[in-house]
């Protein structure tokens, strides 16, 4: 019988049937205190526990945030919103299964957890817990001012959001046995600004020995663009004068109407600068989540097992700049999407680390009819295709299933492969090859296929500009 009644460490949840009634959900779990009032840009603090039962029936609040893609129509946004969903398929709280928990994109200024793509009964299917998480995101959960530091306890400010991120996995890691689940074999994955998340939290000491695995998913550039905290400081202090507010007016005004006003004041600031930049509000190298560059850039602890891939999309998304005419210039964007899964790669057999999988998708999705874009391979991996109206293929379908079986393979051991699957090695010096999906074949071979190729992915690890040769 399906677990519908759990006692976490802070009282008991209730949760609801999934479209399979032997899968339970259990929506809007708190980890945190609502950051609100005093708890404005501070630390996430541990949740109240709370008297009777917690139905846990409905999605919570999405983050405050600038509205757009990736958020989800019909839920509210306000500042309680340091939340989590569970999917289980447990029957008893003994079964010991592999949890992942997921953080959402959206370039660290948008998201929600409860977006249409995020279902986790698939996983659940494949005998894994599913986790989902909102965390702060844009002003409210990255302006980092001196004013700020001085108040918190660890002397700095800025990403909220990642302390958000670390403090959901030690919740879960602290209650997820009631659920059925292992707290010593925690995954876990994200994409693009959640990718980018798991790879820095893959290199925090504030995260160290809280999960086991990471799937990092069109996580950014080999060599990250992160600023400083005094740099960023200084724009965040600019974008204050700018407006001709104080940190009381940050601390004390409606959310939305800081979010709202810092959020277009940066981009008027940054304007002003002669800095082109969609998003502002993120994380910073602020000596304490992040130490400094080389943690931000993915260094990554050596006791992890590590899935790292992209899509043909992050070429233009995170290959810089390119000048010149190439012979083939599919080819050097497709090489600028790529190249950093595999320049992390490099960078991990040469520092003694775990060797990586890595992958690449260039399947043009049907509603896009190009390779595929940043972001679309998101319902392949989560099993939700039939939540969107493209014309899906049977190859769609089987390449769903087989990125399903390897993700939740992978949660279980470290290890993605299976009988029956494609066998994928790590990406090694004497085995330079990377899971490949095309759009007729799931190939395992070298993405190397010409000089320019191999000129480009030496521009990206170098952290040189692509000109042509």
């Amino acid at each position: 019988m399906a677990l519908r009644k759990v006692n976490t460490k802070y009282g008991t949840v209730i949760g609801i049937p999934g479209n399979d009634p032997r899968i339970t959900v259990f929506k809007g779990i708190p980890y945190a205190k609502a950051p609100k009032g005093k708890l404005r840009l501070m630390a996430p603090q541990k949740p109240d526990p709370w008297e009777g039962e917690l139905l846990c029936d409905k999605w919570s609040d999405s983050p405050v945030q600038d509205i757009g893609r990736y958020t989800t129509p019909g839920v509210a946004f306000s500042e309680d919103c340091l939340k989590l969903n569970i999917w289980t398929p447990a029957e008893s709280p003994d079964e010991k299964l592999p949890v992942m928990i997921f953080f959402y994109g959206g370039g660290f200024n948008r998201g929600d957890s409860c977006y249409k793509s995020y279902d986790g009964e698939a996983i659940n299917h494949r005998g894994v817990i599913h986790v989902n998480v909102n965390y702060r995101v844009s002003v409210l959960g990255f302006l980092a001012l001196p004013e700020l530091s001085e108040r918190a306890e660890y002397k700095v400010s800025g990403n909220y959001g990642l302390l958000d991120q670390i403090a959901s996995i030690k919740w879960v890691k602290e209650n997820i046995s009631a659920f059925g689940g292992d707290p010593d074999n925690i995954t876990i994955f994200g994409q693009s600004a959640g990718g980018s998340s798991c790879r820095m939290l893959a290199t925090s000491p504030l995260a160290k020995g809280l999960f086991r695995h990471t799937i990092i998913m069109s996580g950014g550039r080999v060599c990250e663009d992160i600023r400083t905290m005094e740099e960023y400081q200084d724009i965040c202090h600019r974008i204050m004068e700018h407006l001709g507010w104080t940190v009381d007016d940050i601390l004390n005004r409606e959310a939305f109407e800081v979010q709202n006003n810092m959020y277009r004041a940066a981009a008027e600031v940054l304007a002003g600068m002669g800095i082109k930049e969609v998003f502002f509000y993120r994380p910073c190298v602020d000596g304490y989540v992040l130490p400094d560059k080389d943690t931000s850039a993915g260094l990554f602890d050596g006791n992890l097992d590590v899935i790292m891939g992209s899509v043909y999309g992050d070429g233009s998304v995170f290959g810089g700049k390119i000048n010149g005419n190439f012979e083939n210039p599919y080819d050097i964007i497709r090489t600028a999407a790529f190249a950093p899964p595999i320049a992390h790669a490099l960078r991990a057999i040469r520092q003694g680390s775990k060797p990586i999988y890595t992958y690449f998708i260039e399947r043009a999705r049907p509603s896009s009819g190009s390779p595929m874009p940043h972001g679309a391979e998101i319902p392949y991996f989560f099993g939700t295709l039939d939540r969107f109206g493209d014309a899906w293929t049977d190859f769609d379908r089987k390449f769903s299933e087989v990125m399903l079986d390897y993700i939740t393979n992978f949660a279980k051991t470290g290890n993605p492969n299976r009988e029956g699957l494609p066998y994928w090695p790590t990406y090694t010096a004497e085995t330079p090859v990377s899971l490949n999906v095309t759009d007729s074949e799931i190939l395992v071979h070298n993405l190397i296929n010409s000089e320019d190729s191999a000129y480009v992915l030496d521009c990206m690890i170098e952290n040189k500009e692509i000109t042509r040769k």
